[in-house]
């Protein structure tokens, strides 16, 4: 495991990474997408040939979520089982994990590059430009802000804020920036 200041992102990446496992054009995929997307790179780990790259942590009092260019680690506090959700095993509408956002009472939200998940502490949702007043898909950032209100940043449509605390009743009112 190596931990980046993701200031210096691309240069420790290309100097600290065992030599059988730095294949260029793959660096060059998760420095492109970082530059591109502006989403920091926390952590790297190298799992059996494939790079995975920790992008976006949160914590609850019951979970420890943990976003990867690969899919997303939701970890049991009390016991310690690990579970590892992908498109191919849950409702997660992309593998990449831009942001997450965890509230006080345990409410989670996933930001990726093709929608939101999100966890009402007993099952999963999709938020999506289909079914919410999200403008676009693209979510790069999600934090929580004053009154459990989310804060909500897309790729082309800029920074949002959500009210409310029912998914359904979501409205998003553009932030002037």
């Amino acid at each position: 495991m190596l931990l980046l200041n993701t200031h210096y992102a691309s240069t420790i990446l290309l100097y600290l990474l065992p030599k059988k496992h730095s294949s260029i054009s793959l660096l060059l995929v998760f420095i492109t997408a970082f530059k591109l997307y502006g989403v920091p790179l926390v952590e790297v780990k190298i799992i059996s040939d494939s790079l995975r790259v920790i992008t976006a942590r949160g914590e609850t009092e019951k979970y420890i979520w943990e976003g990867t260019n690969q899919g997303l680690y939701r970890t049991n506090k009390s016991n310690g089982k690990r579970k590892f959700l992908t498109l191919k095993n849950s409702k997660l509408p992309d593998n990449y994990i831009t942001s997450i956002a965890c509230l006080i009472d345990g409410q989670t939200y996933i930001a990726t590059l093709n929608g939101i998940l999100f966890w009402d502490n007993y099952s999963f949702f999709l938020i999506t430009t289909e079914n919410s007043d999200l403008p676009e898909n693209k979510v790069i950032d999600i934090k929580v802000g004053p009154g459990d209100a989310l804060i909500i940043k897309t790729k082309s449509c800029g920074i949002f804020r959500g009210i409310g605390h029912c998914i359904k009743a979501y409205k998003l009112h553009r932030v002037v920036q």
